[in-house]
């Protein structure tokens, strides 16, 4: 009797429509094309020409002690984030997710002890059905072996989308907006968002999670808009 393989499976790519594997939502081709070039600084995760930190970054500490970052937030990433966050694919966090965290082990980095979405107001999780933050980090956690945490950080203040306002409107509106409601709170923690933009949703999350304990905090994402206007 002849011992042969079983073929593999192919599916569509999520893009363009041609055959991918089929554990993967993106043939090859196109992931290659939602790559960026370029280096990302080590702490808000931003577009550098070099390795490290970011000229904007250097003069002093932040709440935020380094970011990982997956894709630019471009075009064709653009239409995979929306479609995850507005279209209900979660098959997309399980993909991101997994890629995002295959990154974090090549880079070789200690990781922290647990991960933290970034919580919805209950308003707009019961509107929208789900967290995208928290399916992302589904994939995430278990490709990591890290306990993912979706208790300890609570969002008390339905705030204003943050893409529909400027830098300081941003800054204002996030203030306050989240609650630590674990008092035991310790160690290292991981946040996970689906999109970085000026980084203020996270790094008012990052401030409250160190006020409450927690001596470093990282900032993991599927894609990054550039850089945060943080003070």
């Amino acid at each position: 009797m002849f011992n042969r393989r079983a073929p593999l499976l192919e599916t569509q790519c999520f893009l363009c429509g041609g055959c991918s594997p089929e554990i993967t939502l993106l043939c090859e081709p196109c992931w290659h094309d939602l790559q960026s070039e370029s280096f990302t600084c080590d702490r808000c995760g931003c577009d550098i020409l070099h390795e490290g930190i970011c000229s904007q970054c250097l003069p002093g500490p932040s709440t935020i002690d380094g970011t990982v970052t997956l894709l630019p937030y471009q075009f064709p990433a653009t239409r995979l984030l929306l479609s995850l966050k507005y279209k209900n694919q979660l098959l997309l966090a399980r993909e991101l997710g997994r890629r995002l965290a295959e990154k974090i082990l090549a880079l070789s980095t200690r990781l922290p002890d647990r991960i933290v979405p970034v919580p919805l107001h209950p308003t707009r999780l019961i509107s929208r059905g789900y967290n995208q933050a928290i399916e992302i980090s589904r994939a995430v956690s278990t490709r990591l072996a890290i306990p993912m945490d979706c208790h300890s950080a609570r969002r008390i203040r339905h705030t204003a989308p943050q893409f529909s306002l400027g830098p300081a409107e941003r800054r204002r509106n996030i203030r306050g907006a989240f609650q630590i409601s674990n008092p035991d709170l310790t160690g290292t923690v991981a946040i996970v968002d689906d999109i970085v933009t000026t980084g203020h949703t996270a790094h008012e999350l990052a401030r409250q999670l160190k006020t409450s304990g927690v001596t470093d905090v990282r900032l993991w994402a599927c894609a990054h808009a550039g850089k945060a206007s943080i003070s």
